[in-house]
């Protein structure tokens, strides 16, 4: 594990630094976790975790919002890869009541083919979601198929088309949006 980085914010600079030395203190401080953080946090400050492997690739981000006096976990995200440094798994959990403002649950899982394009994203907290992708010779994503919902009356497939065209140089010059809803 190469590095474990703790920040903090707010609306006051005094808890920021307050909140960043607590998180990253040395033993020989413990009053200034215990004692001078609870005192100095404010109605809005937040506390951000993140850590990295020894690739340097972000696998874990932990949000607290100080809140009735106390930290309060707000969501996690852990990601895994593969051997190619390809992202196989991006999961965000948010706390209770947390959906507002943080947005949905997700634990994403991407796969990939033998040259490591991107060809499918699921959602295990959302069976309905499915992402497809399709790449030119050079890697390039030229076509994401997005299907959302159950297929339903209730709930009807809705599916998102995007596609991307490339110029000589690898620059995208074009890209075309289509959105419709199937089986309503």
């Amino acid at each position: 594990m190469r590095t474990e980085q703790a920040y903090s914010g707010g609306e006051s600079a005094l808890s920021a630094v307050v909140g960043l030395l607590a998180a990253e203190a040395e033993p020989h401080w413990p009053w200034l976790a215990d004692s001078c953080l609870a005192r100095c946090a404010g109605a809005n400050d937040n506390k951000l975790t993140y850590k990295y492997d020894a690739l340097e690739r972000q696998y874990f981000e932990q949000r607290h919002d100080w809140a009735l006096g106390a930290w309060s976990s707000k969501f996690d995200t852990t990601q895994e890869y593969d051997k190619n440094g390809n992202r196989t798994r991006y999961h965000r959990n948010i706390g209770l009541g947390g959906t507002t403002s943080y947005g949905r649950a997700e634990d994403l899982s991407y796969t990939f083919n033998a040259v490591n394009a991107l060809t499918q994203v699921t959602d295990a907290d959302d069976s309905t979601y499915l992402a497809s992708f399709t790449s030119d010779n050079n890697n390039n994503i030229t076509q994401v198929t997005e299907r959302m919902g159950a297929g339903t009356p209730q709930n009807p497939y809705n599916y998102l088309y995007t596609y991307f065209e490339y110029d000589a140089l690898e620059l995208q010059y074009f890209e075309q949006r289509h959105d419709w809803l199937l089986g309503a």
